[in-house]
């Protein structure tokens, strides 16, 4: 099942509401509720990585953040930070600094990832560990396909077939439970696929449980796999590489303003001489007339309700990572909140010129009651 290559909300309970809130912000750490918190309040410990904060941290040994949130209505109440440092002399324009991006992650994360987890809790077993993984109520329909599936023990001893570090971990191939080690993988499915469910809050975040899917050429509803998925694992992202990755996004926006420039009566003739100047030394023709196509594309692209991530996605994508070139064409599904560090294992696999771990890697998938 091809996918796209790296070159062209609230629970029911007090007591797991809370820690979902801070798991949309970090995934690995950990979470310890405060002792003696009062009855109005859950109070949450939070040991935060060092991923979340600049390199020139790095004598900053224990980042620790206090979450408190209003039991009755899930609010959230306060935030506070306390960090040590190996140095005996504080920069306190350092410390500040730090204390101002902790909160503004914790809150772009919260705004940003206002999705709604099922009740159920999957859980992902192989050799190199254990991810839990909730479900999105905003897609009911591969929601409850993966459940049946896993209900069915269908990815029982399936293979992880397809991996490409820094970008996704693939599995759910049917054709891969027995398949020699030189057989091709990715083309098994099941007899029927699930409408798209693609929304504009869910971003391909690392850790997000997505289905794979046909191209648009043979599949240009976006339909999903029935049985095939794959899970980000991508990277962090500069500002110039997520202005291309929205273009990339816009591609076919892109490429119909520019079959409209070239249907303009004073630009009718434009592309063949573009094609009669290529190739030849006439570079300064060639580059006005081209200059003049980018000048018009790039002001009427502009006007256009296009696609763009929001400014929490941007956060997102350059403090966590992702694989932001995906958004908008597959459907998320789901997201794994403990067990990040088994994706970024499974993605070291050596593999074959096909992307298929030398080694194979099966998975059993459960249902686990919390």
């Amino acid at each position: 099942m091809p996918l796209a290559s790296e070159t062209p909300s609230a629970f029911k309970s007090a007591s797991t509401v809370a820690p979902e809130l801070v798991l949309t912000f970090a995934n690995n750490f950990t979470l310890t509720p405060a002792k003696g918190a009062p009855k109005e309040s859950t109070v949450i410990t939070v040991n935060l990585q060092s991923v979340f904060f600049s390199q020139e941290l790095e004598n900053t040994s224990v980042k620790q953040a206090i979450i408190k949130v209003d039991r009755k209505n899930f609010n959230f109440i306060g935030l506070i930070i306390n960090l040590y440092s190996k140095n005996t002399k504080k920069n306190n324009k350092m410390y500040h600094k730090i204390v101002l991006l902790s909160i503004m992650l914790f809150l772009i994360s919260k705004k940003a990832f206002s999705q709604t987890f099922s009740k159920e809790t999957i859980l992902i077993e192989t050799s190199f560990g254990k991810m839990k993984v909730k479900l999105f109520e905003e897609t009911p329909l591969h929601k409850a396909n993966f459940i049946k599936l896993v209900q069915n023990h269908f990815y029982d001893s399936l293979l992880f077939h397809r991996i490409i570090e820094g970008f996704m971990i693939q599995g759910g191939d049917p054709e891969s439970k027995h398949a020699e080690p030189i057989k091709l993988l990715g083309d098994g499915d099941l007899n029927y696929t699930i409408p798209a469910e693609i929304t504009k809050k869910l971003c391909h975040k690392k850790g997000m449980l997505c289905a794979a899917r046909n191209g648009d050429d043979i599949n240009p509803s976006k339909a999903s796999s029935a049985c095939q998925f794959y899970i980000v694992q991508g990277k962090v992202r500069t500002d110039e590489e997520l202005l291309k990755f929205e273009k990339r996004i816009n591609n076919k926006l892109i490429d119909s303003l520019t079959t409209i420039f070239y249907e303009i009566p004073s630009n009718k003739n434009m592309k063949a001489r573009i094609n009669k100047l290529t190739g030849f030394a006439k570079q300064d023709s060639l580059e006005y007339l081209n200059k003049k196509q980018f000048n018009y594309t790039n002001t009427e692209y502009l006007k256009l309700n296009r696609y763009t991530f929001t400014k929490e996605q941007e956060q997102i994508y350059k403090s966590i990572g992702g694989t932001p070139h995906l958004d908008n064409n597959y459907t998320i599904f789901g997201e794994v909140i403990e067990g990040l560090e088994v994706i970024d294992e499974i993605a070291k696999a050596n593999i074959n010129k096909d992307d298929r771990p030398l080694i194979d890697i099966r998975m059993k998938i459960n249902l686990i009651v919390e």
